[in-house]
């Protein structure tokens, strides 16, 4: 074991990136973004270079508004920790204190220290709606700037300037989830997101945070939501007036297709309930 190894350089599917600011300039719309390395990512690599056997991690409450984790190594005959810590966040407290904690953690021991290093970076801005990897979803922020599409950048090609402005933008309108329904009734919206949604094959990805983290070895994949769900819970957010993107905060994803499936039911039945009690039923 070469504790060293822990340091190694990470890979761009070892982080994520997070809108750290966004506005409206002359230029159009800029955002710039952050780094993070994953809780998965650490997990791995601690299993690749300690062993899954010789490494712990443990958690504490600290003065009620912070989590600590500790990330310890056997090296030997001995126990070596190192700890970190990150107040609970507003969205899934306990869940986003004990996450960040551990990624901080990671960091004690050289896991995506490198991160750090990293310049302000631009994400690539289009007004247009944006499919494929990589692509995400900002939505408009009163007369501060309109929702637009922003892409990741990759860790080799992440740019520290400013891209050049590559067409004039026209003054551009908030865009909606879905702006292919506009001016049809919700019951139209829902038959023709139901009559032509096929089930989409469920790609696992790794689940993260507290409750699968294993205590030896990666845990089981968490299979994605499917597109027909998907597209359930847009028209039901349609039809009640509410934002999709507090549903995507609620369960710390980027888009609707990262929520595990597990969860997808329950969000589905919630809204189906509520579009019941608006109904009188």
């Amino acid at each position: 074991m070469n504790l060293k190894d822990l340091a190694l350089p990470v890979t761009n599917d070892m982080v994520e990136w997070r809108v750290g600011q966004c506005g409206k300039g002359g230029k159009g719309v800029w955002v710039k973004v952050l780094c993070y390395i994953t809780n998965r990512a650490i997990m791995n690599r601690l299993d690749d270079v300690c062993g899954p056997e010789n490494w712990q991690n443990m958690y504490q409450e600290w003065h009620g508004t912070s989590q600590i984790c500790g990330i310890g190594i056997k090296c030997g005959a001995e126990w070596i920790w190192k700890w970190d810590g990150a107040d609970i966040t507003n969205i899934e407290a306990t869940k986003g204190g004990l996450s960040d904690s551990m990624k901080r953690a990671g960091v004690q021991w050289g896991i995506g220290r490198e991160l750090y290093k990293l310049k302000e970076t631009w994400a690539e801005v289009s007004m247009d709606k944006q499919y494929g990897d990589g692509w995400h979803y900002q939505k408009a922020k009163g007369n501060e700037y309109p929702a637009f599409y922003w892409k990741e950048p990759t860790l080799n090609g992440a740019k520290t300037t400013r891209p050049p402005k590559t067409a004039p933008q026209a003054p551009q309108q908030p865009i909606a989830p879905e702006p292919e329904y506009e001016g049809m009734t919700a019951e139209e919206i829902a038959q023709d997101m139901l009559d032509g949604a096929g089930e989409r094959m469920n790609d696992p990805i790794p689940g993260e945070g507290y409750n699968d983290i294993p205590d030896s070895g990666p845990g089981p994949d968490v299979p994605k939501i499917s597109e027909k769900q998907v597209k359930m819970i847009y028209v039901k957010c349609k039809i009640l007036g509410i934002d999709p993107e507090d549903i995507k905060a609620k369960y710390s994803v980027e888009s609707l297709n990262d929520i595990p499936k597990k969860d997808a039911s329950t969000i589905i039945d919630r809204l189906i309930k509520r579009e019941a009690k608006k109904n009188g039923a």
